[in-house]
C-alpha cells in the first residue's frame, strides 16, 4: 500500500451512550457558550492535555454529555460521547461536583434524558464550549410499555417489543430461500412517523422482497400511544436490531436472562446471598429500580495478577446503593469467592446480586461468577493477559490494514487528501468468521477497498465467550487515513 497511514482504535459497541438525534444542531438550541459557568469551571478542573487527546465521534465536531435521574431524583447514567476514556472519567467525575441549580435546569423527571454540549472544535482548536441550556428528550411509548417510568427503561422496552412482534411476524421463510446455503444477517432500522407508526429507516437487507416483508410487518405494530420528543419537537432517530438467519433454522428470539442463568445458577441460598442479606437493608434494596426490564443488579470487576478484585463497579443508580454494594464486596474474602474460570485472558467478571421476579426485587446471588473474554485473532495466540490480547488485536488489524489496504487503482477517481475516517461495524461470529455489518466512508470507492481489505482477514483463533459459551461479538472499526 503506498501514499497511505492508517491510525486504528478498536472499540466494543457493546457500550451504548443515550443520545439525542444525531442530526441534532446543538450549536443553535443549546447555546452553547464558552464563557458560561459549566465551561470555566471545566477549563479549570480538567487538565489541558486532555483537550488534545479528545476523539470526537464520527462526523461530529463536538463531545456530549447526557444523564437521567432515578426514582430518588438522583443523577445517574452520566456520561459522554468521547472514546477516550481517560478523559471521560475525569469530566463526569468534574461534573458529579458542579452545582446543579446552576445547569438551569427547571423540572428534573425520571421519563427523560438530559444532554449538554461539552467539547467543540473551533478554529482546529479543541475548547469547552458549554450548552447554556439542557436538551431534554423523551422516549416514544408503545401499548406494551406504559407502565415504566424511567427513560433508560422506557427505551429499552419499545425496542425489545419491537423486536419480539418481529420475530412473532415476520416471514423467515423469505430469507431462507434467498440464502439457503450460507448464514445471512438482518439488520432492521425504524422509526416512528408522526402519526405513531412504524416506518423503515434504511434497513439492511438483500432483496426488495425483504424489504416489502418489513414493511409489512411494521405497518401491523400497534400505533404508539405517546410520540418521543427532541427538545419538544419530534424525534427523527432511528432504532434497529440484528438477526442472524441460519439455514434451515427459523429464529427464536431468546431471553438474555436464561443465557446468563444457566452458567451463573442464581440462587437465594448461596453463600454470597446470605451474606449480603445479613448486611442489606430493605431500604437499601428498594433503591435498586429494578423492574422487568431493568431485572438484575450486577457487581462488575477485573482480577490483578494476584487474582484480587480491581476496577470494582455496578449499575445501580443509587449513589448510595451503589457505595454500599461495593464496600460489602470488598469485605468479603476474595479467595471465597466462585469462580469457575479464572483465565487471565478473561477481560470482566460479574456477579449478580439482585433480580427482580413476580414483581419483586430479591437478593439472589450467583453461584459461579460470570466473566467475559475477548476474540483471539490469529497471531495473538501467546497473549499473557487481557490488556496484551486488547492491544494484540489492535496492532494485528493495524498491520493487516496497513499490508493491503491499496487505495491506488482509484486515485485519478478519488479527489480527497489529507485526513479521512472510515467506520467498519464488524462482527466477529463465534463460528470465527469476522462479518462486515456497515461501511462508512467519505467516498464509495474507499469504502469499496475497505470492504475488500476486511474480507482478507483471516478466521479468529477463538471466538468470544460469555460464561462459557462462545458469542457473537459486535466491534467499531474507526480508521483514520492520511491520503497523500
Amino acid at each position: 500500500m503506498k501514499y497511505c497511514t492508517f491510525i486504528v482504535l478498536i472499540c466494543f459497541s457493546l457500550i451504548g451512550f443515550s443520545q439525542v438525534s444525531p442530526d441534532f444542531n446543538f450549536e443553535k438550541y443549546s447555546k452553547p457558550d464558552p464563557k458560561n459557568d459549566l465551561s470555566l469551571y471545566l477549563k479549570k478542573s480538567i487538565p489541558k492535555n486532555l483537550l488534545t487527546k479528545v476523539v470526537f465521534p464520527k462526523n461530529k465536531n463536538s463531545i456530549l454529555l447526557s444523564f437521567s435521574f432515578n426514582s430518588e431524583m438522583e443523577m445517574y447514567n452520566i456520561k459522554t460521547t468521547t472514546y477516550n476514556r481517560e478523559l471521560n472519567d475525569a469530566i463526569v467525575n468534574a461534573f458529579e461536583k458542579f452545582p446543579f441549580e446552576k445547569l438551569n435546569i427547571d423540572l428534573t423527571e425520571q421519563n427523560k434524558n438530559y444532554t449538554l454540549q461539552i467539547i467543540s472544535k473551533k478554529k482546529g482548536r479543541n475548547i469547552f464550549n458549554c450548552s447554556t441550556k439542557a436538551i431534554i428528550d423523551i422516549q416514544p411509548v408503545c401499548e406494551n410499555c406504559e407502565n415504566f417510568v424511567q427513560y433508560e427503561d422506557i427505551k429499552e422496552c419499545f425496542v425489545t417489543d419491537v423486536k419480539k412482534y418481529f420475530y412473532s411476524n415476520f416471514n423467515f421463510d423469505i430469507a431462507d430461500a434467498e440464502n439457503s446455503n450460507l448464514p445471512s444477517n438482518l439488520y432492521i432500522s425504524f422509526k416512528v412517523n408522526r402519526l405513531g407508526k412504524l416506518i423503515d429507516s434504511k434497513s439492511k437487507v438483500s432483496s426488495i422482497l425483504l424489504t416489502d416483508e418489513i414493511n409489512r410487518v411494521f405497518s401491523t405494530y400497534p400505533t404508539i400511544k405517546k410520540l418521543g420528543t427532541i427538545d419538544r419537537r419530534l424525534r427523527n432517530d432511528s432504532y434497529g436490531f440484528n438477526i442472524t438467519i441460519y439455514p434451515n433454522k427459523k429464529p427464536v428470539f431468546n431471553n438474555k436472562s436464561g443465557f446468563f442463568n444457566k452458567y451463573t445458577k442464581p440462587s437465594i441460598d448461596s453463600e454470597l446471598s446470605n451474606y449480603f442479606s445479613k448486611n442489606l437493608t430493605e431500604e437499601l434494596i428498594e433503591k435498586s429500580n429494578l423492574n422487568s426490564i431493568n431485572d438484575r443488579l450486577s457487581i462488575l470487576f477485573e482480577l490483578d495478577k494476584k487474582n484480587n478484585p480491581i476496577n470494582i463497579s455496578t449499575n445501580a443508580r443509587s449513589k448510595e446503593l451503589d457505595k454500599e454494594l461495593i464496600i460489602l464486596f470488598k469485605n468479603y474474602p476474595s479467595k471465597e469467592l466462585p469462580f469457575l474460570d479464572k483465565n487471565p485472558l478473561n477481560y470482566i467478571y460479574s456477579l449478580q446480586v439482585l433480580s427482580y421476579a413476580e414483581g419483586k426485587t430479591i437478593i439472589n446471588c450467583n453461584s459461579n461468577i460470570g466473566y467475559s473474554r475477548t476474540p483471539i485473532y490469529k497471531g495473538c495466540e501467546k497473549s499473557k493477559n487481557a490488556t496484551e490480547l486488547k492491544k494484540c488485536l489492535n496492532i494485528k488489524i493495524k498491520e493487516h490494514l496497513v499490508k493491503n489496504f491499496n487505495y491506488d487503482p482509484y486515485k485519478s477517481q478519488i479527489d480527497l487528501k489529507g485526513k479521512i475516517k472510515i467506520y467498519c461495524q464488524l462482527r466477529f461470529e463465534k463460528g470465527g468468521d469476522i462479518i462486515v455489518l456497515g461501511i462508512r466512508s467519505p467516498h464509495p470507492l474507499l469504502k469499496v477497498e475497505a470492504l475488500r481489505v476486511i474480507n482478507l482477514m483471516p478466521r479468529l483463533t477463538q471466538p468470544g465467550y460469555i460464561n462459557g459459551s462462545p458469542v457473537n461479538v459486535t466491534y467499531m472499526l474507526p480508521i483514520s487515513a492520511n491520503l497523500n
